[in-house]
This record gives C-alpha cells, structure tokens and sequence, in this order.
C-alpha cells in the first residue's frame, strides 16, 4: 500500500495581502522538519507572485523538507512558477501543480499544465461529475483531490478510484478537508480508504492574526492525526513485500 502523503493549504480571507510572505514563513516554521511533505500554495489568493517572494518561500521549505507547489488559476501563475522543483510523491523530482477547482472548465489552463508539469493534482471542489470526468480527459492528472464546499463525502473517494480504470492514464486519488470548522480526523478516514494525499486546510482569522504574524502557529491537531496515520500505517507492516514473523512460523509448526 501506499503511504499517505501530507500536505497543509491556507485560506486566506481578509487579510492584508502586504504581510502574507511573514504569514506563510511562519507557518513554515511551525513544523519540524519531516512532519509534512508539502505546502500547497495560491499565488492569486495569497497575492505572491514574484520570483524574490517564491525564493523566499522555497528556502523556508528546504530547510524544514517540506516541498510547495502551486495551486494556480492561470496560464501567468503556472509560468511563474516553473522554476521551482519539488520532491514528486512518486519518488522523483520536477515541476508540481494543483489545478484550482475554480478552473475545471478552463480547457486551455488544463492542457497547458498537462503539458508543462512533470507532476499534476485536480481539485474538483463543488464540481459535477461530468464536469470532474471532462477535466481528468483534459488534464490527465496524476492525483485527484476530492474536497467539498459542502458536507464532505468520503464514499466519493471510491468513485474517482473507479472511474481512473476508464481513462487511458490512471491517477492516484487524494482528500482535502476544506474547511477549518471541520476536523482533520476526516483525514484520517479517508487515509483508511485508500487516499495517499491527505491536504489539510489552515484557516487565517481574527483569532490568530496577531498571534501568526509574530511567533510559529501550533498545529497540534494536525500533528496528532499525522500520527495516529503512522501507527496504522505501521500496523499494516510497512510498504514492502511483508515477511512472516519468528511467532508466524512457530504458530505454523503446529
């Protein structure tokens, strides 16, 4: 089986945009390093675009291992971007998007990222069906998040791994909790079924405005779910070809 990769996303929502690169700076820094694997970054939403505010935020990265990728909406955010490589969830190294679920319909975005990344992930937010199925033939992702404005439906992880089988490309599938007023236990559910992307959502308010600008955020409840999903992970006895244990061979002599 697969082992689950984590990854943390931020909604920004009334801020202003002047201290967003301090924000994300310090959210880097609340981790130790090796607790996620990614950061998912929204240059539009997060108003970061330069190529000296990417620098910074790939730095921050490398020195807690974790990789960021963008969640774009354009043609200029994906060509900004390109210079800046991640750690692939399969193994390798190169160029990874996301594809903002705002944008399934926008063919020509679709297929110029199929094109220009070495790594693609669809998010397909509050989108139909018909309209998921239409992106994937576009796109060809390599990872689908599923994630809802809505209630979230965990049965529908089941439906993107049925549906991969019909397209040419097959896809791994992931899970985003897309709100902060919904747990991250979600994610752990949706570990359980079969999802090796699990993206939490860190919502900036009023509450911890302050408090962010100035000192490292606390992601307790994330970092406990991260490890409840490594000591399942664990139980399952690894990745590997699993061997019969000492007590195994014993209890077979019988």
């Amino acid at each position: 089986m697969e082992k689950a990769k984590i990854c943390l996303s931020i909604d920004w929502a009334n801020q202003d945009s002047a201290n967003n690169l301090t924000r994300i700076k310090n959210v880097i820094r609340s981790f130790d390093p090796g607790t996620i694997n990614y950061l998912a970054l929204d240059p539009t939403k997060s108003s970061i675009g330069s190529s000296l505010e990417y620098d910074e935020i790939d730095l921050e990265c490398r020195e807690k291992e974790i990789s960021w990728f963008p969640i774009v909406s354009s043609i200029r955010d994906i060509d900004s971007t390109r210079p800046y490589y991640s750690k692939l969830p399969n193994g390798g190294t190169g160029f990874m998007l996301g594809i903002s679920e705002t944008r399934l319909k926008d063919f020509a975005l679709l297929k110029h990222a199929r094109d220009c990344s070495d790594y693609l992930i669809l998010y397909t937010g509050g989108s139909t069906q018909s309209e998921i199925d239409r992106a994937i033939e576009a796109s060809q992702p390599d990872i689908v998040v599923h994630h809802s404005f809505g209630e979230p439906r965990l049965d529908y992880i089941k439906y993107l791994q049925a549906i991969s089988i019909e397209f040419e490309k097959r896809y791994s599938i992931g899970f985003k909790n897309n709100s902060f007023l919904m747990s991250d236990i979600l994610l752990l559910g949706a570990s359980m079924l079969g999802a090796t992307f699990l993206e939490s959502t860190f919502s900036i308010s009023e509450f911890n405005e302050a408090h962010l600008l100035d000192n490292r955020w606390q992601f307790d409840q994330l970092i406990d779910v991260i490890n409840h999903i490594k000591s399942i992970n664990a139980s399952r006895g690894g990745y590997g070809v699993r061997r019969v244990t000492k007590v195994e061979k014993e209890m077979m002599k019988r």
